[in-house]
């Protein structure tokens, strides 16, 4: 049986928990991105000079960040056993 987790940048996300069908780690994720990247976009709306100004660095930095939103899906194994120690 497989299970899914949430990480964040490669850390587990306890908070989450455990899901059991993919699409529905899947959904989550969607919209913890979609928040992150809105929030980004938020943050580079506020700059001036992202051209050639003073904030061309924090520009360039959030542009990283964008391109790979920091929550991903990982699948885990879960193998039951019964009492007597055989699955």
């Amino acid at each position: 049986m497989k299970i899914y987790e949430i990480q964040n940048n490669g850390e587990t996300v306890e908070a989450y928990g455990l899901f059991q069908h993919r699409r529905t780690a899947q959904g989550k994720i969607d919209g913890l991105n979609y928040s992150f990247i809105n929030r980004k976009l938020v943050e580079v709306n506020k700059l001036t000079g992202i051209k050639r100004g003073k904030n061309v660095e924090a520009f360039k930095g959030i542009v990283g960040e964008v391109a790979k939103p920091p929550y991903t899906i990982r699948e885990r194994e879960v193998v039951a056993y019964d009492h007597r120690g055989r699955w």
